[in-house]
């Protein structure tokens, strides 16, 4: 029987669960991409001990890039003086960006992270096909037949991106998941599925 006595926290099990539950409802609630990302950067600075530094170049020049990113845009902003709208954009904008170096901290020493948002991609596409559907139909029963679109929460623009997104991701998910399964190591994941 399960005991809550038992049970030890472990801040890999919240990380997991926020990157399944990403593509779940991107364009289907509203701020609930932008909330899980910063539910992430809560939990990547919780758990900053847990983090492995043993980069890669790749993931060196990754990292180089987006604080570079943040620093030419302080550099530019101070330079130009800060204005209303410089301060609305870098602490809504860029700052974001800065903290994505954690979370990529935090996410890779889970191992296997991307088994989890592989497996909600799928599902993430089948819930927004349905909203998108349901969303063109009920339009179509008011009488709505100028123009009709599927708008989920933020618009057109952003549904038929996401929804393009996770259709391609989805793909991504079943070759590498045959590529695994027929070759069975778990070593060569990214190789398998670039053959």
């Amino acid at each position: 029987m399960f005991s809550v006595k038992d049970y030890r926290f472990n801040w890999m099990h919240l990380g997991i669960t926020l990157v399944f539950l990403f593509p779940l409802f991107t364009n289907t609630l509203r701020h609930w991409a932008s909330s899980i990302y910063v539910l992430l950067v809560l939990v990547s600075l919780f758990s900053i001990k847990k983090y492995t530094l043993d980069l890669k170049k790749e993931e060196k020049i990754f990292l180089l890039i987006i604080v570079l990113h943040v620093a030419s845009t302080v550099i530019s902003n101070a330079l130009a003086g800060w204005t209303r709208a410089s301060h609305t954009w870098f602490f809504s904008g860029d700052i974001r960006f800065l903290f994505a170096v954690p979370v990529y901290l935090y996410l890779r020493s889970i191992p296997g992270i991307w088994k989890y948002f592989l497996m909600a991609v799928p599902i993430g596409a089948v819930i927004i096909g349905l909203t998108g559907v349901i969303d063109f139909m009920m339009r179509y029963m008011r009488g709505e037949i100028e123009m009709i679109f599927a708008e989920g929460v933020y618009g057109h623009i952003f549904q038929g991106n996401i929804s393009v997104l996770w259709s391609v991701l989805s793909y991504g998910a079943y070759s590498i998941t045959k590529a695994i399964k027929k070759c069975g190591c778990y070593v060569c994941q990214a190789r398998c599925w670039l053959r």
